[in-house]
């Protein structure tokens, strides 16, 4: 009996090994896409201070990916603690706790008439969560890495 797997053999997708790696894969493609977004949401910020767009286009352009980019958050860290992720789960916990929060009271909505007023308070987010997806971004890539090694 051979007990090398083969592509036709589902047993090698379910080593735990593979499945790390995959959990710390998909960590790193997230935080790569919170990253990217956020940067975009900082661009759309300065883009209405500098008034190259309208505060209604700016709503129109940030808030459909405001409710995906919070519930990816939660999930993500929902994640980490059912594989026991512990590290992971307790860096992600204050922010996905503020992401529930922002849902359950219905914050999370940018207000187009008062944007201009309160820019500032929209925008400082912002700056700590592209900070805290760079921080996670580089921690969940070296745990990739070290699964990785690991593995070997």
């Amino acid at each position: 009996v051979s007990t090398q797997s083969t592509w036709g053999d589902f047993s090698f997708f379910l080593r735990t090994m593979d499945i790390w790696v995959l959990l710390w894969i998909l960590a790193v493609i997230v935080a790569a896409c919170m990253l990217f977004f956020m940067v975009f949401v900082l661009i759309e910020y300065s883009n209405l201070e500098v008034d190259h767009i309208n505060p209604r286009d700016l709503r129109d352009n940030i808030q459909p990916y405001i409710l995906p980019e919070h519930g990816v958050q939660i999930g993500i860290t929902v994640l980490f603690l059912f594989t026991g992720c512990w590290g992971a789960f307790l860096l992600n916990l204050p922010l996905a706790a503020w992401h529930a929060y922002k849902i359950q009271t219905g914050t999370w909505k940018i207000d187009a008439a008062t944007i201009f007023k309160n820019l500032e308070k929209y925008r400082m987010p912002c700056y700590v969560k592209l900070v805290f997806y760079l921080i996670s971004f580089f921690y969940y890539l070296y745990c990739m890495v070290m699964v990785l090694i690991h593995d070997e």
